[in-house]
């Protein structure tokens, strides 16, 4: 949704002996909604396509007020695309642990289970569908770092997480999502087509 997108910057920064480039995208209130790194090799060409939007900077995130009370979506549950058909369903709910996340992550890429991952941001969300391989902790951070996605999960951040069992004519799926301190939907995992009993069995071990 564009139309959180208010202040956009272009960062070039040298990090472990890399130069990397980026867009950084912010709301009216100056929170972060979207950040692009450029990973091809026509960084110059890059540059100059952000650089040609340049204006001067009137210095306006220090000058914003934050107002708590802008209306920021909650659910995006009815926009999120499952790989199977989640409108002719009936759902059950159950609380799981935060740390729940962790174990199903480990589990699918120990196991080579693709699965279907969505992050949620202001305005954007993030799809993967696919293996996860390479689980990296760095500091608080829980990171999965793979050539084709990357997420970076502070797990201290999660606050609630909810198993949400569909129940369909061609069988059970199931969705673990999670929630920040403010109820707001942060992420989401669930299985891909023709993996559903393996995803299913590692979920029924958190029930």
């Amino acid at each position: 949704n564009k139309n959180y997108f208010k202040h956009f910057f272009f960062e070039s920064k040298k990090h472990k002996n890399k130069i990397l480039k980026s867009i950084q995208i912010f709301d009216e209130n100056g929170e972060a909604s979207l950040k692009i790194y450029y990973k091809g090799k026509k960084i110059k060409k890059f540059e100059e396509l952000a650089l040609a939007s340049k204006v001067k900077y009137q210095y306006e995130l220090q000058l914003v007020e934050n107002d708590s009370t802008i209306e920021t979506p909650t659910n995006y549950q009815n926009k999120i695309s499952f790989e199977f058909n989640i409108c002719r369903s009936e759902k059950k709910y159950f609380d799981c642990s935060t740390q729940s996340l962790r174990l199903v992550l480990e589990k699918v890429s120990k196991q080579k289970i693709p699965v279907q991952i969505h992050a949620l941001g202001k305005g954007s969300v993030q799809y993967h569908r696919g293996r996860i391989f390479n689980l990296v902790d760095y500091g608080p951070w829980l990171n999965i770092i793979d050539k084709n996605f990357n997420l970076h999960l502070l797990e201290s951040e999660l606050k609630k997480s909810v198993l949400v069992e569909y129940i369909c004519e061609e069988g059970k799926y199931y969705s673990l999502e999670f929630y920040d301190n403010e109820k707001k939907h942060l992420l989401g995992i669930s299985s891909t087509k023709g993996f559903e009993k393996s995803f299913n069995e590692i979920i029924n071990n958190l029930k």
